[in-house]
């Protein structure tokens, strides 16, 4: 992550800035918390324990829509939970599967304003393996600086417009029922001006990913500009997930 002469790009969130978080304890499992309530983002850090429904605190005003967990200390994936997921179902950020209930991590629509549900299942990556530590990156849209939710694709160079309220910087996405590339976009790393066609992929190793995939990211959402179809396209005939964040927070954005 430091290579001379590489060139890098970070995306960071700021917490509360307590060192070492905060102790809540409104789940089953006491969590350490660094929270930023009026972004709607909390860090989680906690130790798994035996329960086949284990629940977690996270120190949030509203339930989390989309979260990202994983275990410290064992080897395995990294599980994603949106709310546009069937009750149970997850993704994984580190592979192109599809939506699936097999190893059901996070229960999700029980999550809560204070807590997320868990599902205990089998496999050395569990969110539940007793002892393990566990780190969940968790967020709610905020009007004006977050969103999260689905669209539907239309395949064509005239493509989706995605409604978000504010100018975005920073987008994932992931194609909800198939086997699919996670696409990542920003307004840093292309042009300064749109279409932004550079993209990256969480689930590999690679560089950018070149041009093809165009989006416009205007002053109210974002808009695709691609007829590709192929495992990392945006703008299939199919359901996508996303999350997307401002580039000036609440209702400070300008046009583009």
């Amino acid at each position: 992550w430091n290579g001379s002469g590489d060139i890098f790009v970070a995306w960071s969130w700021k917490g509360d800035g307590v060192a070492g978080g905060t102790l809540n304890e409104d789940g089953t499992i006491d969590s350490q918390v660094n929270v930023n309530t009026a972004a709607g983002f909390s860090i989680i850090e906690f130790a798994g324990i035996d329960d086949s429904t284990p629940t977690v605190g996270h120190g949030l005003t509203e339930a989390p829509e989309f979260v990202i967990a994983k275990n410290r200390d064992e080897n395995g994936r990294w599980i994603v939970y949106a709310t546009p997921l069937a009750d149970g179902d997850n993704l994984w950020l580190n592979l192109t599967n599809a939506e699936s209930a097999d190893t059901a991590y996070i229960q999700g629509q029980d999550n809560t304003s204070s807590v997320i549900q868990l599902n205990q299942s089998s496999g050395n990556n569990n969110l539940g393996h007793s002892g393990d530590t566990i780190i969940m990156y968790a967020w709610h849209s905020v009007p004006g600086y977050s969103k999260m939710g689905t669209y539907e694709g239309n395949q064509n160079v005239d493509g989706t417009f995605v409604y978000t309220g504010f100018r975005p910087a920073f987008i994932i996405v992931k194609e909800q029922d198939n086997v699919s590339q996670w696409v990542l976009k920003d307004d840093k790393r292309s042009n300064s001006y749109n279409p932004q066609d550079e993209r990256l992929a969480p689930n590999l190793d690679n560089g950018p990913l070149g041009s093809g995939r165009d989006l416009d990211m205007v002053s109210n959402g974002f808009k695709f500009r691609e007829d590709a179809s192929d495992s990392s396209a945006m703008n299939d005939s199919a359901t996508y997930v996303y999350i997307a964040f401002a580039a000036s927070p609440f209702k400070y954005a300008n046009a583009r």
